[in-house]
């Protein structure tokens, strides 16, 4: 035996020889992994115009369109996540600028899904 290899005996009693210090990384390439990714963009928690998703989840309802005028803490959009929903509200006053989402949409935590000017 061969020091630092470990023999592994299979039902047919031949032996498998393994080595320890013989570690191998292997990359899979996956044809599919660009088609699923997505990139996304963050609201800037400091700007108010920007309304971010506040949790990882799916939106199910969007309750405003681009021109609508909004009010402080009206409901903009809902997120579920977990089967609870939490509203995303608006922080300011003012009109809806962009809608970026729509419903059936996953969307992550401090996504940007609406703002306004």
């Amino acid at each position: 035996m061969i020091a630092g290899e470990i023999r592994r005996y299979l039902r047919d009693n031949s032996a498998i020889r393994v080595s320890r210090s013989m570690r191998r990384e292997v990359a899979v390439p996956d044809k599919n992994a660009k088609a699923t990714i997505r990139q996304v963009t963050l609201a800037d928690p400091e700007d108010k115009s920007q309304i971010g998703a506040s949790i990882p989840g799916a939106v199910t309802k969007v309750e405003v369109k681009p021109g609508d005028s909004v009010v402080e803490n009206q409901v903009i959009a809902l997120v579920e996540a977990m089967k609870m929903e939490t509203s995303v509200v608006a922080r300011m006053r003012g009109t809806v600028d962009q809608v970026l989402v729509k419903p059936g949409q996953t969307v992550a935590a401090g996504e940007l899904l609406a703002t306004i000017k």
